[in-house]
Formats: structure tokens, C-alpha cells, sequence
């Protein structure tokens, strides 16, 4: 065969690899463009989500908020991710029932909050349970990872006059105040509040029947 026959089917056989070869990596180029145009969306979507359930918050429409929330947080397994936005509102929440009591704060000890709860119980037992939009929030999370977090769980639990689990909870539940001597001294002397509250009324003696 003529050489010059050869070298042109040579010639032509690379340019069709090269062409394939341009073609797939083109192929590959766009595919990853798509895909990371399909990551920048979603993170602008999961952005604008949580500003828009804080907005909502900010706003006292906490329906709205629970609702955008339950939607930033749909098939979301980012446990700090949750955590963080629970805590954040638990702590604004906190805030707004204890102020009347207490100095505006970022973060009350629960031993603090649980003392002003006590010291006041009449005024608190006229207040209804702790905001829903905490409540559904930190029960999804509990739902999903199978844990919680201790000084939630406690004031929700007080909130919610549920005292039988607050003994339970608290007798199988450290609480650190300080030390570990410190926080179980303090949980006696919770425990002893609700037996007091369980305890039956005293009768004097001398009534008739």
C-alpha cells in the first residue's frame, strides 16, 4: 500500500480519536458545570430557606417560620445544623419568658432558670406551655437522631408541669452546676420541690367527719 495512503488513514484514524476524545471530555466539562450549577441552586435555595424561617421568627409568625424551618430542614442529617438553630431559638425564647425576671442574657443556667421558676411557680403556672415552634422543632430532632439535649428537655418538661418525668428525668440525668457534688446537691433539692408538690395535703386533726 502507498505510504502516503497509509499515513493519510493514520492521520485521519488520530483525528477521529482526538474528536472523540474532545467530544467526551466536553461531555464531562458540561456535566460537571450542570452539576455545579445544580449545587450553587441548592445551597442559594437552603440560604434563602433559613433566612426566610428567621424572617418569619423575627416577625412572630411562627407558624410560617416552623413551617419554612421544617422545610430547610427536610432529609437534613446535619446534626450541628440543627442543634445550633434550636439552641439559637430555645435561647430567644428563654430569654423573652425569664426577662421580667432576670437581666437579658445570651445563656441562663438551667439552675437559675428552674430557681426563678420555683421562686415564682404562681406566676409561672398561669403561663401556657413553652412556644410550639421550640417544642416541634426539638421533638423532630429528637425523632431523628435519638438523643437530646438535657437542659431542653428539663425546662420543657417543668414548662409542661409534668413533674413525675422531671423526677425521672433528673434522677437518671447528670446536671453539672460548677462540679458534679454541686449539680447533685442541686438535684436533690429539685426532687425535693416536686415531692412537695406530690406529697397529699395536710388535714389538722381535729376536723369532724
Amino acid at each position: 500500500m502507498d505510504l502516503s495512503l497509509l499515513l493519510t488513514i493514520a492521520f485521519g484514524m488520530v483525528s477521529v480519536f482526538a474528536f472523540i476524545y474532545a467530544l467526551r471530555e466536553s461531555r464531562k466539562a458540561k456535566n460537571a458545570e450542570k452539576r455545579m450549577m445544580e449545587i450553587e441552586n441548592a445551597v442559594v435555595s437552603y440560604k434563602y430557606l433559613k433566612e426566610k424561617a428567621y424572617e418569619y421568627y423575627n416577625q412572630g409568625r411562627y407558624e410560617d417560620s416552623l413551617d419554612v424551618f421544617r422545610k430547610y430542614f427536610l432529609d437534613n442529617k446535619d446534626e450541628k445544623e440543627w442543634v445550633d438553630v434550636i439552641v439559637d431559638i430555645y435561647k430567644k425564647e428563654t430569654t423573652k419568658i425569664f426577662t421580667k425576671y432576670l437581666m437579658p442574657q445570651d445563656n441562663y443556667p438551667i439552675s437559675l432558670l428552674l430557681q426563678v421558676y420555683i421562686t415564682n411557680e404562681t406566676e409561672f403556672t398561669k403561663l401556657p406551655s413553652y412556644p410550639t415552634i421550640i417544642k416541634k422543632l426539638y421533638e423532630q430532632y429528637k425523632n431523628i437522631f435519638k438523643k437530646d439535649i438535657a437542659n431542653i428537655t428539663l425546662l420543657l418538661l417543668v414548662f409542661d408541669k409534668k413533674w413525675s418525668e422531671v423526677r425521672t428525668y433528673l434522677q437518671k440525668t447528670p446536671i453539672i452546676i460548677n462540679d458534679k457534688e454541686t449539680g447533685e446537691l442541686y438535684k436533690k433539692f429539685i426532687i425535693g420541690f416536686i415531692d412537695k408538690k406530690d406529697a397529699p395535703p395536710d388535714f389538722p386533726d381535729d376536723i369532724p367527719f
